[in-house]
């Protein structure tokens, strides 16, 4: 029945069963990417977890090997990702996440607000991020061979609601969203528009701190896993995946950088990683990269795109 707890305890990561966070939760004892408060947790999850327990497990050895070097837009260098984060989270957490918070309360509660000024963007994303949803759907999307349900979708760091707008209300029965900024939220709700009657459960919360509390077929992730730390970033893809449906999945698109492992940008305390190092970061959190896929027809002055299935 699996490979038992590891000693190590989960320093802040959460039951991947019921969501506890405490000096109780371990690591499971063969991955050590997936976290547990009991055995009898573990026990339950095991049907599940089974499946990527191993491959994890052989991700993670590869990926504790890999550091990455970045600089920020500052001009100041790091030799790995672990020194960065040292001298980032040096005032503590709390403070890295005040500072992408008070950037997103100055900007404009519009498509053209949430995109940076650069709405014209818009465009070109949804009509791609509509391909990848329909071939979801489809069940025809190269290493993805079963069709997408689509009772819940789940869009993180909503904003003003364009994804949820655009893409998901107008195929799922209910779509939650969440977003830090309760302003943005507000002006999400009210595009919905014809299918606000889709519109679920709404939150208030930063990814950081968010709990699931219902299970979804899919979970959109776009745009905002670039203010997150690592820690807190695998933890929440720990607890997306324990929230995932049979058959669901999480896509994240966001930016990546080429030539360095990745670049912090101090305005709003972001940081763009390059695609190997959200690889590792994948691997980290037991997921599975089932597809992977260059935005195209985006402006060649912005950082390149990606998209990538995961479950």
């Amino acid at each position: 029945q699996g490979q038992g707890q590891g000693q190590g305890q989960g320093q802040g990561q959460r039951c991947a069963v019921c969501g506890a966070s405490s000096a109780e939760v371990k690591a499971c004892g063969r991955c050590k990417a997936r976290f547990y408060c009991s055995v009898d947790h573990q026990k339950a999850d095991w049907p599940e977890h089974k499946k990527v327990c191993k491959q994890a497990a052989a991700a993670n050895t590869n990926a504790q090997a890999t550091e990455f070097s970045g600089v920020d837009n500052e001009g100041e260098s790091y030799q790995s990702e672990s020194a960065m984060w040292g001298q980032m989270l040096a005032g503590g957490a709390t403070r890295w996440y005040s500072k992408a918070d008070e950037y997103w309360k100055q900007q404009p509660a519009t498509v053209d607000g949430v995109l940076g000024g650069l709405g014209y963007v818009a465009t070109p994303d949804e009509h791609e991020s509509k391909k990848l949803l329909n071939a979801l759907l489809a069940g025809t999307l190269q290493g993805v061979s079963t069709k997408l349900p689509t009772a819940r979708a789940l869009d993180c760091g909503c904003g003003v609601g364009r994804v949820a707008k655009q893409l998901l209300l107008p195929v799922f029965a209910h779509v939650d969203l969440v977003d830090q900024n309760q302003r943005l939220l507000d002006q999400a709700v009210k595009v919905t528009g014809k299918n606000n009657h889709r519109l679920g459960k709404v939150y208030c919360a930063g990814l950081q701190d968010f709990q699931f509390e219902e299970r979804y077929d899919l979970i959109w992730v776009q745009w905002v896993i670039l203010y997150l730390s690592d820690a807190d970033f695998v933890s929440f893809l720990r607890r997306a995946h324990a929230a995932l449906t049979d058959g669901g999945a999480i896509v994240v698109k966001d930016n990546v950088c080429r030539n360095t492992g990745f670049v912090v940008d101090r305005s709003d305390n972001s940081i763009t990683r390059s695609d190997a190092y959200l690889k590792k970061l994948f691997a980290d959190s037991g997921l599975r990269v089932l597809y992977a896929k260059l935005q195209p027809n985006f402006p060649n002055d912005l950082f390149p795109v990606m998209a990538y299935v995961l479950s």
